[in-house]
């Protein structure tokens, strides 16, 4: 029978779904494995035992989630943020930021059940905070325990569309200071109510010689005045039959008393629409019942008025006998129509406008002064936003001098800004509320001339403290108002309870960008550019604020990540934000929407950039994808990561956060605790997934972020931050925990190979404490590089029966490699679907003790921890020959297992197979 000698060289395509165990055509076949747990990938091929945990802290609060994300100042300065309910701790440099002995802390209005819905976007010491349900924050450091989170604090800007042609008025009951009151009120245009556009029904004849009056009751809609009621004439009078309407007040059933108002006269003697009009309608009470009576002379002949369908909602369907008597003539409505103007108070504010801006404008203002001596300046005024300096010379003393600009705060101490020396007139921009201007004589040889300083509006900003009702706000003056008066233009902002704030931010062309509220979805808005938190509207250059709709998306904005041309994601679709010009995006150079892909992202999931891709996670969550530019087609292509391994995201991902140093990982937390990791390397065709498992006291990792090590020789290295719920006693506890870096270890008293573990490196002892986390639980340990068992924690402390000096001890976790099935043994053909057979199997192990190999979880071989010669117990590095015992099987199965607490390096496996053909 043939056999054949088989060496597994690589095993970086990492672990494949039992779906593609039919693809032995593959390239990448022989280095896939069936399973893949607790090993990291490296680029180069080998697999290498993940390193364990080191117990950094307890969270604040173990009876919710909790959440970890990372503050990067520098490689040097980086800090782990623990996110909690309405809390947040500190981290840097391995250890818990304390004050006083206790976690340095800050409070913050987010439960944990919304942690995971925040977006971050950092420059500096600041990192800006952004949650659909709530303002945006920015969180300052100042020093390591220094450290401030405050929501921003708007002072003019972002705001929605100003509503044309407005019905409705906003009244300031002063230009400047706190508590002013805001009044709403109705001034301005008509509506219209009532039932003419309701189904063409059957025309009636309604008027006829008995019966001269036709009725409408209604019920006014608000404080206001009719202006005009129409209705259709089917059938009209030969002669001239002169008709007109009447406005009564009605107890609900029938009008009584004398007409409140009368309209003008229309003839009935030919068909149509006919308006009639009140020149001067009587002011109608809100939700007061009111009756409208078409008078007409004696009709000639019957008139037919058009109805709507027999509907016995309507309560309409009136005639009049008689002035002031109107009684029910059928079941159906005539088709009416009143246009009516509104005046009075306005419903226009809600409790959820509290703390929104509300940007009014006025009629706009100017200074003035003729001048002919230095020295001399026109009055001081705020001019805000765009205003005009003008300086006209006298025409008949020939003006020969200079003037200046000035500008002050506090009006004492003056700046000059801009020079004028003849007839001229330049426009400025103002983004500083309150910011006082005049014009000056600096020089004059000769004449006189006017300075001017004028701007064509005024606009003030009021933010919202407390809404009384409807029509009533009470507000402080962050921009002072043009005037005290009713103004319809205003602009109300675009952040707030009411409209909903920003899903998600990011930092892009020297700009902060916010996007997507409940109520623009589709909307981003930018900053200025270089002055993140100033959204002024206006001015006339590119650096100015913009606001983007971007309504050919099917859904809402969920992220946008900053490149070139911005991508975006929404849980239908992906697409690029591309601009006409080769300039930056700006009010001049909009960007158009390039959709790329329908794939839909999953919410509350931010993608990673690595390298030039950008990784996301599908709205399944059950894929994981990367978009890359693609030269050929001038577009960014989705690929699929988990092709290969699509049961690797059993459960869902939750999130996941990346580390370039030193193997290019991404980790990724499942819903069930587990953490896929993602060895990614693209130019070397290396891509490969194994599992994170840490299942020690029913640990579950629940959360994961990276940040940059600066600690002596494991500097550039990125280090492995997570929150794992373990179960200690009968009790969930979550465990801030940071994976250590055995990469630079170079003895075995070097390495971490436990989790959640506490390690202890100086003088000779038995007892060692530190333990409190883990008290009456059973924990393994190493002194001195080597296991010596497992010791149970009491009062915090666990005691040896020899002293030792360097002391690791914590929970085991099993690290397992089992390659996909071989397909070796048979020229021509395939070996796969025959028996095989095993004769030995040969590891070659690099910096390596203990392990054990075998063709089950029943028949597992140990190494023993001398297996190459090396005594005492020391690391190793070799070829380790195993006879095997296996029978005659279609697999061929081998399975590679470390579950002792030391390092276990795999090079290659050398198989000798004997294939039945």
């Amino acid at each position: 029978m043939p056999h054949a000698h088989v060496i597994k060289t690589a095993f970086n395509a990492g672990e494949w779904s039992p779906i593609m165990e039919g693809r032995v055509d593959l390239e990448k076949y022989g280095m896939a494995c069936r399973q893949l747990q607790n090993y990291l990938i490296t680029p180069q091929g080998p697999i290498v035992s993940r390193p364990g945990t080191q117990y950094i802290a307890t969270a604040k609060s173990s009876a919710t989630n909790v959440y970890l994300r990372p503050f990067i100042f520098s490689n040097t300065q980086a800090y782990v943020l623990e996110f909690g309910q309405y809390y947040l701790r500190f981290y840097k440099d391995g250890a818990q930021i304390e004050s006083g002995d206790l976690p340095y802390e800050l409070a913050t209005p987010w439960p944990a059940s919304k942690i995971p819905s925040l977006q971050f976007a950092q420059t500096g010491d600041v990192m800006y905070i952004a949650h659909p349900d709530y303002p945006a924050y920015k969180l300052t450091r100042y020093d390591h325990a220094s450290w401030n989170l405050a929501a921003i604090t708007w002072t003019d800007g972002p705001y929605i569309d100003m509503a044309p042609d407005s019905i409705k008025y906003i009244t300031p009951s002063a230009t400047s200071g706190t508590g002013i009151t805001l009044t709403a009120s109705y001034n301005g245009s008509y509506t219209q109510f009532g039932t003419y556009g309701g189904t063409l029904g059957t025309p009636e004849a309604v008027l006829t010689t008995t019966r001269q009056f036709l009725a409408y009751l209604f019920e006014a809609p608000t404080q206001g005045k009719i202006h005009t009621v129409k209705l259709n004439i089917i059938t009209a009078s030969a002669a001239a039959d002169l008709a007109t309407a009447y406005l009564y007040a009605s107890d609900g059933a029938k009008a009584t008393g004398s007409p409140l108002a009368t309209s003008d006269t229309q003839d009935f003697n030919v068909t149509g629409e006919k308006t009639f009009t009140f020149s001067t309608a009587h002011e109608m009470t809100a939700d007061a019942d009111y009756a409208i009576i078409i008078g007409i002379a004696t009709p000639d002949d019957l008139i037919t008025i058009d109805v709507v369908t027999d509907d016995t909602d309507y309560v309409s369907g009136y005639a009049a006998t008689a002035t002031g008597a109107v009684t029910a003539l059928s079941s159906r409505d005539w088709r009416i129509e009143v246009e009516y103007q509104p005046t009075g108070l306005a419903e226009l504010f809600e409790a959820g406008h509290v703390g929104s801006l509300w940007r009014l404008r006025h009629t706009g203002k100017s200074v003035q002064r003729k001048m002919d001596a230095v020295g001399e300046y026109t009055a001081a005024d705020i001019f805000y936003g765009a205003f005009n300096v003008d300086l006209t010379p006298s025409p008949s003393d020939g003006w020969v001098g200079r003037a200046v600009l000035e500008q002050s705060k506090n009006r004492v101490s003056w700046f000059s800004i801009a020079e004028f020396h003849s007839s001229t007139r330049q426009s400025f921009f103002e983004t500083e509320p309150n910011m006082y201007y005049r014009c000056r004589i600096t020089g004059r040889q000769n004449g006189n001339a006017t300075l001017t300083i004028s701007q064509a509006e005024t606009w003030g900003v009021v933010r919202i403290t407390a809404v009384t009702d409807g029509s009533h706000a009470v507000g402080d003056v962050v921009v002072k108002l043009g005037a005290a008066s009713a103004t319809p233009f205003y602009r109300e902002g675009a952040f707030s309870a009411k409209r909903g704030y920003p899903r998600g931010l990011m930092l892009h062309d020297d700009r902060l960008c916010f996007f997507g509220t409940s109520y623009q979805p589709y909307s981003m808005w930018r900053s200025w550019s270089g002055d993140y938190e100033n959204f002024i509207p206006g001015g006339d250059t590119d650096a100015q604020a913009d606001t983007f709709t971007l309504s050919a998306l099917s859904n809402g904005i969920q992220w946008i990540r900053p490149a070139l041309n911005p991508i975006l994601g929404t849980i239908g679709e992906e697409a690029r934000l591309v601009v006409q010009k080769s300039e930056p995006m700006s009010a001049s150079n909009p960007p158009t929407l390039d959709i790329q892909s329908t794939e839909g992202s999953a919410q509350n999931i931010v993608p990673i950039k690595i390298g030039p891709v950008l990784v996301f996670a599908d709205r399944s969550r059950y894929k994981l994808l990367e978009l890359a530019y693609s030269l050929e087609t001038d577009s960014v292509t989705p690929s699929d990561l988990t092709l290969f391994a699509p049961s690797i995201m059993t459960g869902g991902i939750v999130e996941f956060a990346y580390a370039a140093k030193p193997h290019s990982n991404l980790m990724c937390v499942r819903s069930d605790g587990v953490m896929p990791c993602l060895t990614l390397y693209r130019k070397e065709s290396v891509m490969g997934w194994s599992r994170i498992v840490s299942d020690g006291l029913d640990g579950k990792i629940e959360s994961v972020c990276s940040i940059p090590s600066s600690l002596g020789d494991t500097a550039g290295h990125d280090e492995i931050w997570m929150v794992v719920a373990r179960t200690v006693g009968e009790t969930t506890t979550r465990f801030i925990e940071r994976m250590a870096d055995n990469s630079t270890a170079s003895s075995l008293t070097d390495f971490v190979c436990l989790d959640c573990a506490v390690v202890y490196s100086g003088a000779a002892d038995t007892v060692f404490t530190g333990y409190d986390h883990l008290e009456g639980e059973e924990i393994s340990v190493c002194a001195d590089g080597r296991y010596v068992g497992d010791f149970t924690v009491d009062q915090g402390a666990i005691t040896l029966e020899e002293a030792a000096s360097d002391v690791c001890a914590g929970l085991k976790y099993t690290c397992i490699c089992e390659p996909v099935p071989l397909e070796a043994g048979l020229v021509p053909g395939t070996a796969q679907a025959l028996k095989k057979k095993i004769a030995e199997v040969t590891l070659r192990l690099l910096d390596t003790v203990g392990g054990k190999i075998g063709p089950d979880e029943a028949k597992l071989h140990p190494i023993p921890l001398t297996a190459l010669g090396a005594d005492p117990l020391t690391l190793v590095s070799g070829d380790y020959r195993i006879p095997w015992h296996g029978q005659w099987e279609q697999d061929g199965r081998i399975l590679i297992v470390q579950d002792e607490p030391y390092p276990s390096t795999i090079l290659a496996a050398i198989i000798t197979v004997t294939t039945n053909g």
